[in-house]
């Protein structure tokens, strides 16, 4: 990630990211293996608490732009949140 320009890459390939998916991004590399609660990564990528459905919707994209031609990193935990890592097992 590049805060001065605020673009993400995942190898070679450059991510298309919105400003909250860029947000939402950092704070998950920043908490890296720890498990975000949905009120958190809310409170931080729109300064309020937000319903459930944005946030899964912006984690939906947000995937989706990561994700592919590589294993997954953003992973649900039901009840909980979400974390960023190479596998949920890891946390």
């Amino acid at each position: 990630m590049d805060d001065s320009t605020c673009r993400a890459r995942r190898g070679g390939r450059v991510l298309d990211l919105t400003p909250a998916e860029y947000r939402l991004l950092r704070h998950l590399l920043v908490n890296a293996h720890k498990v975000l609660s949905k009120e958190q990564i809310s409170r931080y990528v729109w300064g309020e608490f937000r319903g459930d459905n944005a946030i899964e919707q912006l984690v939906s994209r947000l995937r989706r732009k990561v994700n592919p031609g590589g294993p997954a990193l953003i992973h649900t935990r039901r009840g909980i949140g979400y974390s960023l890592g190479e596998s949920p097992g890891d946390l």
